[in-house]
């Protein structure tokens, strides 16, 4: 079986073409994405069409994977023309108006008010069907952002990185509400930087600390973010609320809450945290 990719990471695609040693292992398996990973732990991510690209990710143009016969022994490696599924008969190939993803961090040069408004009021709409173990994690979440706040305030940069690893692991889900929350938190200060330059810098510290707290899956997610590196539709609605383009906002915000069940209302959540810190300093 030979499957095209619509859509891929530049940086992927340049590693798939210039490293010698491509080969990766099956990792999990879900009906619209499928994760590898090689023994220096590095992942990447097969999705389905229509799905958002991110960083070492590849859109392929299938509706889903429940019908790839794959197990826990099969190994990705790479040809110049092709991914190949070992013993598996599934090649991955590139089209030649396969499309080079890029992440391109948007700036924010002035602070949208109205944006950080229309994204509580849809929260608030969307966030009322919560069971009674998803609002003890709020109800702890925000607990430790209101410490995180004053740590930040007071530029006690320690305390900051206690914060933000007390949060990493914390939650249900294929990847927790708190490392929801701070991928979404870590896209508003890439989007206002370089003011806030020691904040990041502790925040990917705790991070890189924080391997054992979180799985492997929310783990990748998390390192990508404190390099600077967010899903497709994240990056879209920073570069719509950078533009103040009021007219795409609800389309963008929509997108970003779709990802997963809660992941994505956990991100909107964590951008809107972080507009609302700097907002106030």
């Amino acid at each position: 079986m030979i499957c095209t990719i619509s859509s891929i990471d530049a940086d992927l695609m340049d590693q798939w073409q210039n490293c010698e040693t491509f080969s990766f292992r099956l990792h999990s398996r879900f009906s619209h994405a499928i994760n590898w990973m090689n023994d220096d732990g590095q992942m990447i991510t097969f999705l389905s069409k229509n799905l958002p690209n991110g960083p070492n990710t590849l859109v392929l143009n299938v509706d889903s994977f429940d019908t790839w016969g794959l197990n826990d022994a099969l190994l990705l490696k790479t040809s110049s023309q092709s991914l190949s599924i070992l013993d598996a008969d599934i090649e991955v190939r590139c089209r030649q108006i396969t499309a080079l993803w890029q992440c391109d961090l948007p700036k924010l040069l002035q602070m949208n008010h109205s944006a950080i408004i229309e994204i509580h009021q849809f929260l608030s709409l969307h966030n009322d069907d919560l069971q009674a173990i998803e609002k003890q994690v709020y109800r702890k979440l925000d607990d430790n952002h209101q410490a995180l706040y004053h740590a930040i305030k007071d530029h006690n940069y320690d305390e900051v990185m206690e914060c933000a690893r007390s949060n990493i692991g914390l939650g249900l889900g294929l990847t927790p509400s708190g490392d929801d929350r701070l991928v979404g938190f870590l896209l508003g200060c890439f989007m206002q930087m370089p003011r806030n330059i020691d904040l990041l810098d502790a925040l990917k510290k705790a991070i890189d600390m924080s391997p054992e707290r979180t799985n492997e899956i929310s783990y990748a997610m998390l390192k990508h973010a404190s390099n600077g590196r967010f899903n497709e539709w994240l990056l879209l609605l920073g570069q719509v609320i950078a533009n103040h383009d009021h007219n795409s906002l609800i389309l963008a915000i929509q997108d970003v809450f779709s990802i997963g069940s809660r992941s994505g209302g956990d991100m909107l959540k964590g951008l809107v945290l972080s507009l609302e810190l700097f907002e106030s300093f």
